[in-house]
């Protein structure tokens, strides 16, 4: 995994928990145990963090629900383990994060 996956993946747990709009470059560069400098020279700024999780995210759930239709028998199951798939993601969510994505980030949010 390369380094900007990793702190992807790591600052995308950090936002599925608080929000958006809660978490500012200070506290990803701290969870990630990074400098901010060190930050930056990944991502221009906190929009182009959110964007390039995103699209991480999702071509993660692409590849999610493909594995699923690959591997089940029928279509029922295949609706059914996305179904699942879809609520265990939810979970993790706070409620906050579609709203701030809406209201603050528009760019991702056309995304999504």
């Amino acid at each position: 995994m390369s380094e900007l996956t990793n702190i992807l993946f790591k600052t995308q747990e950090l936002f599925l928990r608080y929000g958006l709009k809660s978490v500012t470059m200070d506290d990803v560069s701290r969870h990630l145990g990074i400098s901010k400098k060190t930050l930056y020279k990944f991502v221009e700024n906190k929009e182009d963090l959110i964007l390039k999780i995103l699209q991480l995210y999702i071509k993660a759930e692409k590849e999610a629900v493909e594995h699923i239709q690959n591997t089940t028998q029928d279509a029922l199951s295949e609706m059914l383990n996305i179904s699942l798939h879809v609520r265990q993601t939810l979970k993790t969510m706070n409620p906050s994060v579609v709203y701030d994505l809406k209201k603050y980030y528009p760019k991702a949010w056309k995304l999504m």
